[in-house]
């Protein structure tokens, strides 16, 4: 057999598999055109800044002094500064885990079409897909994004009161205007809580409906 032609069929072979395997295809782009627009405001949504948070403790409610200090402090956190908060991104993007508790728990505000369009995709979607940190929309002056491997950095080390994000697939109903996803926050082992996000398509915009919490630790 001629060297050329083989050469030629092995390299189309591979051009074949690079535009597949490597392409992203149309429920790849749309997921990412959607996180991308809307993760900033689930994270305003979501997130704790442990920075701003108050804890009492029995001294602040002994006397009106200690509970009057108390109340001061938590109008000067208010009133503070701060730095943009860190905040870690998983750039692979899962398939959701769940059963069916856990998608029971979104039945009540679905259509019955649309719910069982959904579980259907569920099933049958497979694979994962990525998206870079520095792909998503976000407010710089309140976060700084990072993807999760940066926090094996010296100075991220130990930091429980950080959250990382885990996205999963969107799985959408037969007439694309409605979707969910599972998004999970986790600070520390034993610290952290979990949504699926119902997402709504009006007028063309792809906006938050609800999120129903179906985990917490």
């Amino acid at each position: 057999m001629n060297k050329c032609f083989i050469y030629r069929i092995l390299a189309m072979t591979f051009f074949i598999f690079f535009v597949y395997d490597c392409n992203p295809n149309n429920d790849d782009i749309l997921e990412r055109h959607i996180f991308s627009s809307l993760f900033n405001e689930l994270v305003d949504s979501t997130i704790t800044d442990y920075r701003k948070l108050v804890v009492p403790s029995p001294e602040d409610f002994k006397n009106l002094e200690g509970q009057k200090k108390f109340y001061e402090l938590i109008e000067m956190k208010k009133t503070e500064v701060y730095e943009p908060l860190v905040v870690f991104i998983c750039d692979t993007i899962n398939q959701i885990k769940g059963d069916e508790h856990v998608f029971n728990k979104i039945k009540p505000f679905l259509e019955k079409n649309d719910f069982e369009s959904i579980l259907s995709e569920i099933k049958n979607k497979k694979g994962k897909s990525y998206m870079e940190s520095k792909l998503f929309k976000m407010d710089t002056t309140k976060y700084k994004l990072l993807s999760f491997s940066d926090k094996g950095e010296e100075k991220y080390k130990n930091r429980n009161d950080l959250a990382t994000y885990n996205l999963s697939r969107i799985y959408f109903n037969k007439s694309k205007n409605i979707g969910i996803f599972s998004l999970d926050i986790v600070y520390s082992g034993l610290n952290g809580y979990g949504f699926i996000v119902i997402l709504d398509k009006k007028d063309n915009i792809w906006t938050v409906g609800k999120l129903v919490e179906y985990w917490e630790s």
